[in-house]
């Protein structure tokens, strides 16, 4: 619908192009009548028409210079002049200020519907190119953060404690739809290994199979890329359930030997590749990874192809290389504060792995994976992970060469992280609680979020959410709401406050915006509720 006004100092003219304009054009609405030059630049701010019909004529201002103050702060405004016959001196100066043309009074309707209709067409033309500007910004926009959401989507998928709402809110962002899927871990084999210990070529081999796996991979099937786990390439392929009684596992392999084969040719590194199994539900999502991760470190020993399910039948929980189960289990712990109980699994999982590996080498991996659990989990549950920073991890870990070492440095530093995490965490609840609640003392403010407050506490958002609701039963919007509609009901029974300073008193702007959400949260609107409570 297009908006248009009308300004004439005569009523009768005003009256005759309202009601030509009426019968004509079922898509146009007279918005508005001006009877002067000063009062239709005062209609065009207030009403904001698409279109205005400007005598030039008129007592005070006059039209022409109506329609130059009014295109000097609205450009996109579409103006007609009426002129008669010996005002054609002024129609040159109307269009050189960017009028759209004129109608010579006495006006014949055929002009009029001809004129409007060139109008209108140029209009929906602008605003196709500002749909066309705004889309075209929005991938822009998109093309940019991504790569940065698809990241943060694996690394939910990954540890499988993401909240639920966040990981949709990722597949929503990315415009994906994810109702199953695989993991695929790639990564440069033993024999293109030797340098293990030197960093730097490290990176360079692992940034040129990552830049091949990029580049034909997407091109084979639908695939998500998430962050490097040291010199792992971790892919995750969504998987529709149309999809799930196809062979996937036959599939998958081939996309294995074909992205293998490429890269041999292109870096000529061998590299080797886990697979996990296909599994539906997104909270089971990390089993395909730590089954990937499994297949992996045997792939690795040969630079080999393995999917998990071609060792799934041999294996028992003895073979397990890695104690993914007793992982779970020490981070829960850790989560918790039994620090006692989490030195006895700690304990257990390095005995499990050293008992298992077949070379130093693996074993450096999988303590590095461990450490890495342990402070993610830290930065999860909202202890400073400088804390940890200064070990110099990577640097001490890759100068052992003994067993016994690696073994000594590993039990060194887990039990390190633990101790340290447990002197922390009973100060740190505590002492947390009592900084949000001090943060959300005023639930009036109107700045208050739970980003605002996670950030003064000096926790990650997600981690203030859960701990948020174990401690007040609820979320933390549905809180801040709770308090404040609670208020606004007192000030509505007693006291004599209009609606839009109540919704100012109790943290909303917007007096619309806070009738809304009172009457989804009352049943009744703010008027309602005060006449039936008096």
């Amino acid at each position: 619908m297009y908006k248009l006004l009308i300004a004439d100092d005569e009523a009768l003219a005003r009256y005759a192009f309202h009601t030509l304009i009426s019968k004509n054009f079922n898509n146009i609405e007279v918005v508005g009548e001006a009877e002067s030059g000063r009062q239709a630049i005062e209609l065009n701010r207030k009403l904001q028409p698409d279109i205005i019909i400007m005598d030039i004529k008129m007592p005070g201002i006059n039209g022409i210079d109506a329609s130059r103050e009014i295109l000097s702060e609205f450009s996109d405004r579409k103006i007609l002049i009426l002129t008669a016959y010996d005002n054609f001196n002024y129609v040159q100066q109307a269009l050189d200020i960017g009028v759209k043309g004129y109608l010579v009074k006495p006006v014949k309707k055929e002009e009029v519907i001809e004129k409007i209709n060139k109008v209108l067409q140029e209009i929906s033309e602008d605003r196709e190119k500002i749909k066309l500007k705004a889309e075209s910004e929005i991938k822009d926009k998109i093309s940019v953060i991504k790569p940065f959401i698809q990241k943060e989507l694996v690394s939910a998928f990954i540890t499988g404690t993401a909240d639920v709402d966040e990981v949709k809110g990722y597949i929503n962002f990315l415009q994906d739809k994810i109702e199953a899927g695989y993991f695929m871990l790639i990564s440069p084999g033993q024999n293109d290994s030797r340098h293990i210990n030197d960093p730097i070529r490290n990176t360079i081999y692992r940034d040129k199979v990552y830049d091949v796996a990029v580049k034909f991979l997407p091109k084979m099937k639908r695939c998500i890329f998430g962050n490097t786990v040291g010199n792992v390439i971790v892919v995750f392929f969504p998987v529709e359930k149309a999809e799930l009684n196809n062979n996937l596992i036959k599939e998958s392999l081939e996309i294995a030997q074909e992205i293998k084969r490429r890269i041999k040719i292109i870096t000529r590194l061998d590299v080797a590749v886990g697979i996990g199994n296909c599994y539906s539900e997104i909270k089971n999502f990390h089993y395909s990874y730590e089954e990937a991760n499994n297949a992996l470190r045997k792939a690795m020993q040969s630079s080999d192809i393995i999917h998990y399910h071609c060792i799934q039948e041999e294996a028992d929980n003895h073979l397990y290389e890695y104690p993914v189960q007793l992982e779970s289990e020490l981070l829960e712990n850790i989560r918790l504060g039994n620090v006692e109980k989490a030195m006895d699994i700690a304990n257990d999982m390095i005995s499990r792995i050293f008992n298992n590996c077949c070379n130093p080498e693996t074993a450096k991996e999988y303590v590095s994976q461990l450490v890495a659990m342990l402070k993610r989990t830290v930065y999860q549950i909202g202890i400073d992970i400088n804390l940890f920073k200064n070990s110099g991890i990577l640097t001490e870990l890759s100068n052992l060469r003994d067993f016994e070492e690696i073994k000594i440095w590993c039990k060194n530093s887990v039990h390190s992280i633990i101790e340290q995490v447990g002197s922390l965490k009973q100060y740190k609840n505590t002492n947390l609680i009592n900084q949000i609640h001090n943060c959300i003392k005023n639930p009036f403010c109107k700045d208050i979020t739970l980003e605002s407050v996670a950030e003064k506490v000096g926790i990650s958002p997600q981690y203030l959410s859960k701990i948020f609701k174990d401690e007040f039963g609820t979320n933390f919007i549905d809180y801040i709401i709770e308090k404040r509609i609670s208020y606004a009901k007192e000030l509505l029974k007693h006291g004599n406050k209009n609606i839009k300073q109540i919704s100012n008193m109790v943290g909303y702007e917007d007096a619309n915006y806070f009738c809304r959400i009172f009457k989804k949260n009352t049943g009744l609107t703010p008027k309602q509720y005060r006449i039936q409570k008096r």
